[in-house]
């Protein structure tokens, strides 16, 4: 049978009853322990490229860090240079034109 609650059947309905309680898992251990590794290498990089924003703010003498820095220090990130390729973004392109705002800083 197939009554529906909250767009959801009744068959659904009490796995979400048991997701609600918390008496059942959301995602299955592996998963989750893989999320988490997968979480902590983006934090990982993500603290690489902030470092490396800073780094070129400082050599440039640059009084803020901004998100030219950030965007510049994310393309010689691989992954985060395979999300923008993804999305259509010429990264030697965008390398220039942050380039060129940058030396407007200074």
């Amino acid at each position: 049978w197939s009554i529906s609650r909250g767009g959801t059947s009744t068959r659904c309905s009490a796995r979400w009853r048991r997701l609600e309680r918390g008496t059942l898992s959301p995602q299955p251990a592996a998963r989750r322990i893989r999320a988490k590794e997968a979480i902590e290498m983006i934090a990982q990089e993500l603290e690489v490229s902030l470092h490396m924003a800073f780094v070129e703010a400082r050599q440039k003498q640059h009084e803020f860090i901004t998100v030219e820095h950030l965007l510049l220090a994310m393309l010689d990130n691989p992954s985060a240079a395979e999300v923008l390729k993804a999305c259509g973004v010429d990264l030697d392109e965008l390398r220039g034109v942050l380039a060129e705002r940058n030396e407007w800083y200074e």
